[in-house]
């Protein structure tokens, strides 16, 4: 199974279709909800992923919240 990968959409319908296309995986997989964070951050490239690293530096800045 080939998991889709995110780069960055400035169509809110294309972000839409691959959050759908992840859920759909979960489904197939039994992912576990506490999972599923880890497993869609995964598949985030470029702005995407430099976006959710810089999220989690404003906002878990203390390191009291785990999230992978």
């Amino acid at each position: 199974m080939l998991l889709p990968s995110f780069k960055e959409e400035s169509d809110p319908l294309l972000a839409e279709s691959w959050m759908r296309e992840i859920e759909k995986i979960f489904r197939a997989i039994r992912c576990a909800d506490e999972n599923k964070v880890t497993l869609a951050t995964y598949m985030l490239q470029e702005r995407a992923d430099v976006w959710w690293a810089s999220l989690l530096r404003t906002r878990f800045e203390d390191g009291a919240v785990d999230v992978a």
